[in-house]
């Protein structure tokens, strides 16, 4: 049989308080253009189709009205945009996304809001999982926000899941002495047997030397890696700020690090050292 026009009919569209849309009206639109399925007669989307309602808010069927079925137009998966007027033109109803199923009548009293019953593949309901765990909602995907995790929707279907690294301190190790004593010739301040991986920047960046009694001469400290030298720390005479130099150098576990007075001063004591390494294991 060849493919026909559907009837409207039904509907009693009314407001929350039981009042029906009397003489009211619809307005139709397909989403797209369309094609009969059994023939060659072209459906503009453009042109916009108007059906009446009676006295009870139904389909007026005192004059018939018709309209093309969803399921008989190409492409598939077509529907209307469907808005409902007022006898006084003011928008009631929708616009909301509807399809009519072909037949001799269709009561449009059986639609859901924006539910489209005509699809292929068939419409189903996504399942919600956590981690391969089934959520125990399964109509609600709520996302939200985490530590250093903010998520955005732009409203126009896309969402933006953004992560703020948070700062990640550089560790460092403190190398410290503290000599209240006078110092003496060849005196071994302190033996370090290193136990990380171990980086010294140029000149022992960030490290520093003082003292409250100063040097009556120029006073040297070797810094020596496995016994041999590489830096000084040296207290000027009369200098209460001592100046550090070397060479950016590493240590390994199982390295051992000395400080040893070159030469002994007669007043240089409350020797106070902070070496500065960043830990590389």
């Amino acid at each position: 049989m060849a493919a026909s026009k559907t009837q409207l009919v039904g509907g009693a569209f009314q407001d929350a308080d039981g009042n029906v849309l009397k003489n009211g009206y619809l307005i139709f639109e397909l989403n797209q253009d369309e094609k009969v399925i059994d023939s060659n007669d072209l459906i503009c989307a453009g042109i916009k189709v108007k059906i009446t309602l009676d006295v009870d808010g139904n389909v007026d069927t005192a004059t018939p009205q018709y309209i093309w079925g969803n399921d008989d137009l190409l492409p598939i998966n077509s529907f209307y945009r469907v808005w409902g007027y007022s006898a006084e033109a003011q928008l009631v109803w929708g616009p909301n996304s509807q399809q009519v199923i072909s037949g001799a009548t269709f009561d449009v009293g059986t639609w859901t809001p924006g539910l489209l019953t005509n699809w292929s593949p068939q419409v189903t309901a996504p399942i919600l999982e956590t981690n391969n765990v089934l959520n125990g909602d399964q109509s609600l995907l709520n996302l939200k926000d985490g530590s250093n995790i903010t998520i955005t929707d732009d409203g126009s279907g896309d969402i933006t899941i953004a992560a703020t690294v948070p700062t990640v301190l550089t560790p460092y190790i403190d190398i410290v002495i503290w000599y209240p004593a006078l110092t003496t010739t060849n005196q071994d301040l302190l033996h370090f047997e290193v136990r990380h991986g171990l980086s010294f920047g140029a000149n022992f960046s960030g490290s520093k030397a003082t003292t409250n009694t100063p040097a009556t001469t120029d006073t040297t400290i070797n810094v020596n890696k496995n016994g041999v030298t590489v830096g000084t720390i040296v207290y000027g005479a009369g200098a209460t700020i001592g100046t550090l130099a070397c060479t950016a150098f590493t240590c390994a576990i199982d390295d051992y690090l000395d400080f040893v007075v070159v030469t002994g001063d007669a007043t240089l004591k409350n020797i106070a050292i902070t070496l500065v390494a960043t830990r590389t294991s």
